[in-house]
């Protein structure tokens, strides 16, 4: 058995230190592969068989850690309610939490107030509600710290913790007139568990892309059961069910229409907003919408077999993935707290050896415990990219890993194909040559040649229709001569079109084929063995092409045209569109080959954009393939994104929604790294050596929530990215 990716929900994590733990751990499993874990998004990825690794050595293991892993729920519903609840018991907490610190605040500066000095016992009265309320931080970082694998709850639980011993020793020994550290103890507590909850409303904000997904199916679904309907929960239908389908209804799931005939819209898998007819036999895909008629069919496909499952799986691994700019983050996440611990009792000592009292080294080393936070640094990164990929499948742009994303943002050079991407795939009538002997119009002769074309199954025959009209000719006497053109008789002559030396029947051209049908497909047409004229056809550049190629010079990209074409015909194209660079007369494995030598002469990554099976090869080797929606299968499964609606304006898309992310991956790094390492010297108190300021601990645990909520809410801004049309 193959092994394949396997996910599951982690839950109980409170920062970057705890992913990462989760991950070295689960990583050291026999038969885990690839594992990744998310703190952003909450979920544990690896690959692996059933039969190398069950789910219950995982769950043990992340138990182990003190947190609890499960299997993504089948009803995207139940997760969503979970959330609901989660964040229910944390407002919950919260809201003890705040009504107590305020009341301790009071008491604690109530010297100020009124004048009268409150007991150091009610304060600790007070204290202990909110202790209550913050059992979990002490309850998962004291065992961490003890196991030597501490995390952010670690330096919160050590802070608040000191600060309460140290004001019990206070209040023991006597110690009268004095300010507990009780407040403080209580607003770091405070500070750090709304910091948490706002973050937490931001995170799911974030990950809405996600669920916009997963509620694009409806919760129930009508079956029919020997003649007799029953509605059943979506998530427990089963294949080869027979479901109906009602006007305005949602399709539950892959299936194949047996009876009846409707329109269904299929924008949400192809970007096109105009119905698609369909009629027994017709595939009809879960998540689109029946517009007029009753549909009934048989299930195909469900969950991630089905087309949405596929693309929810693709963002969903996409957004879990991580590009080379969070590298540096994480590692420098995993050795912070130590860092953080290191530095705390660095200051405790310093202060203490400059002859400071015990009581101000004490507040500036608390103070530096609960300053920093790995979370923001941990944060950085994934959190915009969920964003900037969540964001991307609502616009039809599935991105399937973060790598590529930063590629994309990095990337100098766009490398399209010529015919489907640059170009429409549709052969269009380009020009037509009559010699004046022929005594007829060019009109006529289009006319002619498509009551001929009629009959053949060329993909010219359309295009001529198009061009010509539907004249009424009669045609007898068809014939079809493969691979050379066809013979028929109209108006009592004998009629040839096709390869010049069919048509002509070996008699050489009396005039000269004009330049401008250079490079184009060209028909050749006699009577009774003349030539009279030609026709030329020729591929129709799509229409927004040379806009979107203006488009890239601003957005300052070198484009490139890659074809199978003739050089004539490559060149044409090339300057309708105004690209200088262009290879023409290139193999499958000739595309793939320049592609890394543009690559590897820029020294920048490279787009590579196709929609048809021998563009696999190129799209494998650029550093980002992109395939357009009306590509071949294999060039999707051959592509790094994938553009659902078949329009080359998402090219420019993605590359403003890539730079966009990592513009705020960089501000959010900038961010973190400054409210870290920015505070610490304040928190110190080095700013009273100069005549400055310091900070207490109950603002150093301000700054510290601050610092993940700017990240969050940073990369918020990339669910309103707005794409050109």
């Amino acid at each position: 058995m193959g092994q394949k990716v396997r996910t599951y929900i982690v839950r109980g994590m409170r920062c970057a230190g705890c992913s990462g733990k989760v991950e070295k751990t689960i990583a050291q499993l026999p038969g885990a592969e690839n594992v990744s874990v998310s703190y952003a998004t909450g979920m544990l990825t690896l690959t692996s068989t059933q039969e190398q690794l069950d789910d219950e050595t995982i769950f043990a293991a992340v138990k182990k850690l003190g947190f609890t892993a499960e299997l993504p729920p089948k009803d995207p519903a139940e997760e969503e309610r979970k959330e609901a609840l989660q964040l229910k018991k944390q407002l919950r907490d919260l809201t003890v939490s705040i009504i107590f610190t305020v009341m301790l605040t009071i008491v604690a500066f109530s010297h100020i107030i009124s004048g009268i000095r409150l007991s150091g016992i009610v304060q600790l009265i007070l204290l202990f509600p909110v202790l209550w309320a913050g059992r979990k931080i002490f309850i998962a970082g004291l065992p961490a710290l003890f196991k030597l694998r501490p995390d952010m709850d670690s330096l919160i639980a050590c802070g608040s913790g000191a600060g309460t011993l140290y004001s019990l020793y206070l209040l023991i020994s006597g110690t009268v007139n004095c300010h507990y550290h009780f407040d403080s103890a209580a607003m770091i507590l405070t500070l750090v568990m709304l910091g948490r909850t706002l973050e937490h409303r931001a995170r799911n904000k974030v990950s809405s892309s996600m669920r916009e997904l997963l509620k694009l199916t409806p919760e129930y679904a009508t079956v029919i059961t020997n003649g007799t309907e029953e509605k059943v929960p979506v998530h427990s239908l089963q294949l080869n069910a027979q479901i109906r389908i009602r006007p305005g209804e949602k399709v539950p799931a892959d299936a194949a229409v047996t009876s009846g005939n409707s329109f269904v819209n299929e924008a949400m898998l192809s970007g096109e907003e105009l119905p698609v007819a369909k009629a027994p036999g017709s595939k009809i895909y879960g998540g689109t919408i029946n517009v007029d008629g009753v549909l009934e069919a048989k299930v195909t496909a469900l969950g991630e077999n089905s087309e949405l499952g596929q693309i929810i799986k693709l963002v969903s691994d996409a957004q879990n993935t991580r590009p080379p700019a969070a590298k540096i983050a994480d590692k420098v996440a995993g050795v912070f707290t130590w860092i953080i611990f290191s530095l705390s009792l660095l200051t405790l000592v310093l202060w203490l050896v400059s002859g400071a009292a015990f009581a101000t080294a004490f507040n500036y080393a608390l103070s530096v415990m609960v300053a920093a936070c790995p979370c923001a640094l941990g944060l950085a990164t994934p959190i915009a990219l969920i964003a900037g990929i969540g964001r991307g499948a609502t616009l039809g742009i599935l991105i399937k890993n973060g790598t590529a994303l930063e590629n994309c943002a990095k990337a100098g050079s766009v490398i399209f194909d010529k015919t489907g991407t640059l170009t429409s795939g549709q052969p269009e009538i380009k020009n037509v040559m009559v010699y004046p002997e022929s005594r007829i119009t060019g009109k006529e002769l289009l006319e002619i040649a498509a009551a001929a074309e009629k009959n053949s199954t060329h993909p010219l025959a359309a295009a001529l229709e198009a061009a010509a009209g539907n004249a009424d000719i009669t045609v007898t006497d068809f014939k079809n001569v493969s691979g050379s053109g066809i013979s028929c008789t109209i108006f009592g002559s004998k009629w040839r079109f096709g390869r010049e030396a069919f048509a002509c029947n070996g008699k050489e051209l009396q005039y000269p084929i004009p330049e401008d049908f250079a490079g184009s497909t060209l028909i050749f047409c006699s009577r009774e063995d003349t030539p009279i004229g030609i026709i030329s056809a020729g591929d129709a550049l799509r229409t927004e092409t040379p806009q979107v190629i203006a488009a890239l010079e601003k957005l300052k990209m070198h484009s490139i045209m890659l074809t199978g074409d003739n050089t004539s015909a490559a060149a044409r194209c090339a300057e309708s569109c105004r690209i200088a660079e262009f290879y023409s007369e290139c193999l499958p494995a000739e595309k793939a080959g320049i592609v890394r030598e543009i690559s590897q002469e820029s020294h920048r990554p490279v787009i590579m954009v196709g929609d048809g099976i021998n563009d696999a090869p190129a799209l494998t080797n650029a550093d980002v393939g992109i395939a357009i929606g009306s590509g071949t299968a294999a060039a999707m499964e051959s592509a790094d994104i994938i553009l659902q609606k078949s329009d080359l304006r998402g090219v420019c898309n993605v590359i403003k929604l890539s730079r966009a992310v990592f513009r705020v991956i960089k501000q959010n790094l900038f961010w973190a790294f400054f409210y870290n390492f920015g505070i610490l010297p304040f928190a110190a108190g080095l700013g009273t050596l100069w005549g400055g300021f310091s900070l207490n601990p109950a603002i150093c645990a301000a700054t510290m929530a601050a610092s993940s909520l700017t990240v969050v809410l940073n990369a918020l801004r990339l669910l309103k990215f707005k794409v050109d049309k």
